[in-house]
């Protein structure tokens, strides 16, 4: 695969919650980080986080949440606690902004209902 082939595929993976890119792609936005600088955080270059992002996301179901995130870092040969804890980070992130969301809903029905009083 060419190198912008690779980045293509790699962009198209970030916008979909199925893949790993979207995840990483997140990390690296709510963190201010280059691609380079998250794979100095996982302990390899640039291009394998690029390929990282072609993979399929972990399951959320604990028996393989951990299994499959130990099978993209071992496929990498990358830091795998510390992947498992960049999925966190955006989990928790993406729950936190689900909620915020939700109760901004729930306050401006509210005021649109004192004003239908």
């Amino acid at each position: 695969m060419t190198e912008d082939m690779l980045l293509k595929m790699s962009h198209l993976a970030s916008v979909d919650p199925f893949y790993m890119g979207w995840h990483l792609a997140r990390y690296s936005a709510l963190k201010g980080l280059s691609v380079s600088e998250m794979g100095g955080e996982l302990g390899c270059l640039p291009e394998t986080v690029h390929s990282m992002y072609l993979c399929r996301a972990p399951r959320s179901e604990p028996p393989h949440f951990r299994n499959d995130l130990e099978r993209v870092a071992d496929r990498f040969q990358v830091k795998a606690a510390k992947l498992m804890g960049i999925v966190r980070y955006v989990q928790i992130a993406s729950d936190e902004s689900m909620l915020l969301a939700a109760k901004d809903k729930d306050m401006k029905e509210d005021k649109d209902a004192e004003f239908d009083e």
